[in-house]
């Protein structure tokens, strides 16, 4: 009889109307993404000095290909009558992006493609960085403009992994309370948590394309009390011990880490951390282990345009910085080497400065991005 009541009460509590899913992309159950984000970060840890390669564009012919600048799924398709590709927004892949070049692609030769139509010189190359297929379109002086990872057309839980890559991480709020976002719990070392911290399950950008909403903390019981007069209008009916949904956050990056705003929550779940609108995550720590700064992907992912786009300019350009300074270098702007004096990890460096293939990639492209904004 008890475990059948609990059977009845998880039942329940999966009513939940007043929360909308469908203008999210995925809802995951499983750990299957959190699985694949580990694997990810773990084989890409070692490709950080990965070279960039150069690979034929004839590879685009053989099959349909499914492609995302992180935030987007496309697909294109060749016709080799007219011998062009298209990059279309794949069906039911939440949200469109109207940011985006969409329109043909011109085969022209074994290592470059063409838009058919004039835009500022850009064309297109297919390029490797270590485990990282790109499709990258460039401008005539050779600096990237555009960039889509290539996705695997019989995993598309993979096509997220770029954007939780760069939310990655242990944050805390003002009052100290934790907020992990990413890998589970066991990737971080020396910190305690608060129960549930909910490792985010779905995204969808914001209508302003600047923030993201994301759903945080998956699974939580509610704490309701059945004497309550409200016992009646929680979701499902259920009372202490329910199940209930994630919350939904807003999420807007800054120069520390993040900015939440609550979209969605219900009062009758004592949840962790317990933000209000308006509140500052600080990232504090970062899945990359080794890797110093407030942004180390950049130097271990290629990035895309797109998901640089989510950050404000000012952050883009120490962003960019960043890259630099985590090799020693100093800066001819005196704000900028006042900001990097301040980092407890920054040392100058009297030696040559070489960057990666990937920060040198990553370079272009975020200075691409602050003159785009």
């Amino acid at each position: 009889m008890k475990q059948f009541l609990i059977i009845l009460t998880i039942l329940f509590s999966l009513q939940m109307p007043a929360q909308d899913f469908n203008s999210f992309t995925q809802i995951k159950r499983d750990n299957k993404l959190d699985n694949a984000l580990r694997e990810s970060f773990a084989r890409d840890m070692n490709a950080r000095n990965a070279h960039r390669q150069i690979l034929p564009v004839s590879r685009l012919t053989s099959d349909l290909r499914s492609w995302t600048n992180g935030l987007t799924l496309f697909v294109t398709y060749y016709d080799p009558d007219e011998r062009s590709f298209s990059l279309d927004i794949r069906d039911g892949a939440f949200p469109h992006d109207i940011h985006d070049p969409i329109r043909p692609l011109v085969l022209k030769g074994k290592k470059r493609i063409t838009f058919s139509e004039n835009d500022n010189g850009i064309s297109f190359t297919l390029e490797r960085f270590g485990s990282y297929e790109l499709l990258v379109g460039r401008t005539n002086d050779g600096k990237p403009h555009y960039a889509y990872y290539s996705v695997p057309n019989d995993d598309f839980t993979s096509w997220q992994i770029p954007l939780f890559c760069i939310l990655a991480g242990n944050y805390i709020t003002s009052e100290g309370h934790h907020a992990v976002i990413g890998p589970r719990l066991d990737f971080y070392e020396g910190e305690r948590f608060e129960t549930d911290p909910g490792v985010f399950c779905a995204f969808a950008p914001a209508n302003d394309a600047t923030s993201l909403h994301i759903l945080y903390g998956d699974s939580r019981v509610s704490s309701g009390d059945p004497s309550s007069d409200r016992y009646g209008k929680m979701p499902g009916g259920g009372g202490a011990g329910a199940v209930m949904g994630p919350m939904q956050w807003q999420l807007t990056p800054t120069l520390t880490g993040m900015l939440v705003n609550v979209i969605i929550d219900h009062k009758f779940v004592n949840h962790q951390p317990p933000v209000q609108d308006d509140t500052e995550i600080r990232r504090i720590q970062s899945p990359y282990q080794g890797i110093s700064g407030q942004w180390p992907f950049t130097s271990v992912i290629p990035l895309t345009h797109q998901l640089l786009r989510l950050f404000p300019r000012e952050v883009l350009t120490l962003m960019r910085g960043e890259i630099y300074a985590r090799h020693g270098d100093t800066f001819r702007d005196p704000d900028t080497q006042r900001y990097f004096n301040s980092q407890p990890w920054y040392k100058k460096s009297a030696g040559t400065i070489k960057l990666t293939d990937i920060e040198t990639f990553n370079y272009n492209l975020i200075r691409a991005v602050e003159q785009s904004l």
